[in-house]
């Protein structure tokens, strides 16, 4: 550290982007694993294919919008001698997992050929 700069910033978590959507993901996560339990349930009662292969769907959505709030409860620890600037780069890199973790990327329909008949 040079020219009076201190590690410690302002009292309490640093505020990042991703922070002030935290009620809403976690009002997500529960809304999502309700249906997701709903979708299970009422697929196996059912024998409704249509219903498991959903529930499988909301399984992914509901990784990653748990990715992206474990991302963002970390990203609000202050910075430290180490790290200067703070976890805040976590945020991107579960971006980034999550897109790369998905089934079906949002390109497919941009890489497949059209069909001609």
């Amino acid at each position: 550290m040079g020219a009076g700069h201190t590690v410690g910033h302002a009292a309490g978590p640093p505020a990042t982007v991703g922070g002030a959507y935290r009620r809403r993901m976690l009002l997500a996560i529960a809304v999502t694993g309700t249906v997701l339990v709903l979708q299970v349930v009422g697929g196996l009662l059912s024998g409704s294919l249509a219903l498991l292969a959903d529930s499988g769907h909301m399984l992914t959505d509901l990784s990653g919008v748990t990715l992206a709030l474990v991302a963002v409860q970390v990203a609000q620890r202050s910075p430290t001698l180490r790290r200067t600037f703070g976890h805040y780069r976590l945020e991107i890199l579960a971006a980034l997992a999550n897109s790369a973790l998905q089934p079906e990327p949002a390109t497919t329909p941009l890489c497949t050929p059209p069909v001609h008949a």
